[in-house]
């Protein structure tokens, strides 16, 4: 089963982004339009995609597709992503992504939670990036 969330930390101006389950390419543009139709979206500096947990099935010409539609829709270029991998299908994916991105804003691939808050220059921790529903009784 395929699944997308992301949350935003106002406070620390950092949109966070989970995929799990196999994620082909009309999936991953869906994905991209919640972001991007977020009113607070436009307002974040940072942004982290975990794609830990997720298996991509994108080919190649739909990776250039999804970033051609990301150029199309995105309003905030000024934002500064981190991918964290651990897959070699995943990590082979965000490099050809990484490489259309160098030109339009900074986005980089890392294999480590704390090289991605490195690059990012924010701490960033395991707990940010769960989605788990805690129910209150």
């Amino acid at each position: 089963m395929s699944s997308f969330n992301y949350k935003i930390y106002k406070n620390k101006k950092i949109i966070i982004e989970s995929f799990t389950g196999d994620i082909n390419f009309d999936f991953f543009k869906e994905s991209m339009l919640k972001d991007f139709k977020d009113p607070e979206y436009v307002n974040m500096k940072f942004g982290v995609c975990d794609l830990r947990k997720a298996n991509f099935t994108l080919t190649n010409s739909e990776i250039r597709k999804s970033f051609d539609f990301a150029l199309k829709h995105d309003k905030n270029r000024t934002i500064k992503w981190a991918t964290i991998t651990n897959g070699p299908n995943e990590t082979a994916m965000a490099m050809l992504y990484e490489l259309q991105a160098e030109k339009h804003y900074g986005y980089k691939i890392f294999s480590t939670l704390e090289g991605a808050s490195n690059y990012l220059g924010i701490k960033i921790t395991e707990e940010d990036l769960s989605f788990n529903i805690i129910q209150l009784l």
